[in-house]
């Protein structure tokens, strides 16, 4: 640990106003240093009497895993065994999908992990996903007709086995694995128009249930929350009880990955804080 963590790693464990002390003196910023020099409110103080109130998630004394009032997207999904079994063998391996949930739809990467399904895909459905419910992979959005192709190709290389015509398209412990755990083995020519049929499918609509997510510590974002029409859109005040503030991930606003839903808790952040 660098001597730079280690100091915030001191001053995070003082109380409150000891904490506000050291930030004080450690700040460079005018701004943060008389942010930190205005101190903060008693520990005895009435909830009442609190000029300014601040929590995240974490300083509710919430748990993600037993208060059903938390929902959470952007986040990775677990599997069941059947799937589970062959696909961490695989971890590490990323490849371009197209995933779909609820109505939602994705083209972006997808990542296997020892846990289950990762990556911009999969983070992206997650979000519109609902427990119970299957997720719709395409593994080869480029082809439009896989099964036109695949004929082809078996009419040109009626000798040459499944695998090697998916290794165009993915890795070669991908390819082995999806022949394995398909029952894809053997020469195209041994292939009927309806068997080659049945892989296309597999390869266009692959489905799967999730057995869940990895939960609150991997998530990116929280769903739903305060409805913003009961806001003030300059200052995001309670439109009925003056001096009320809701801003960032407690209201019901969720972006896509990209930094948007840093950004929407920095902007109204900042809209809150200067109209206070």
């Amino acid at each position: 640990m660098s001597s730079e963590e280690q100091a915030e790693n001191s001053v995070t464990r003082l109380p409150w106003p000891e904490q506000f002390k050291a930030l004080a003196e450690q700040s460079k910023s005018p701004i943060l240093k008389a942010y930190y020099e205005s101190g903060c409110v008693s520990p005895e103080t009435p909830l009442s009497e609190v000029p300014f109130v601040a929590l995240d998630f974490e300083t509710t004394g919430l748990d993600a895993n037993q208060h059903s009032i938390v929902s959470i997207g952007l986040v990775p999904f677990t599997l069941p065994p059947e799937h589970k079994a062959w696909l961490s063998e695989l971890s590490g391996i990323s490849t371009e999908v197209v995933a779909e949930a609820g109505k939602a739809r994705f083209a972006e990467p997808m990542l296997i992990t020892h846990r289950g399904l990762s990556g911009p895909a999969m983070l992206q459905v997650s979000s519109f996903w609902a427990p119970g419910t299957a997720v719709t992979v395409d593994w080869l959005p480029q082809l439009e007709d896989p099964l036109q192709v695949l004929i082809q190709e078996r009419n040109a290389h009626p000798n040459r086995g499944l695998e090697r015509w998916l290794r165009q398209y993915f890795s070669q412990r991908l390819s082995a694995a999806l022949v394995e755990q398909f029952g894809w083995q053997g020469h195209l020519q041994q292939f009927s128009n309806d068997r080659l049929g049945g892989v296309a499918a597999v390869l266009k609509g692959w489905q799967f249930k999730p057995s869940g997510t990895e939960g609150y510590r991997t998530a990116e974002v929280t769903l739903g929350g305060v409805n913003t029409d009961g806001l003030s859109s300059r200052n995001f005040e309670v439109k009925t009880v003056p001096g009320l503030h809701f801003i960032g991930e407690v209201l019901d606003v969720t972006g896509q990955l990209g930094g948007f839903n840093f950004q929407w808790a920095w902007a109204s952040g900042w809209c809150t804080g200067m109209a206070l």
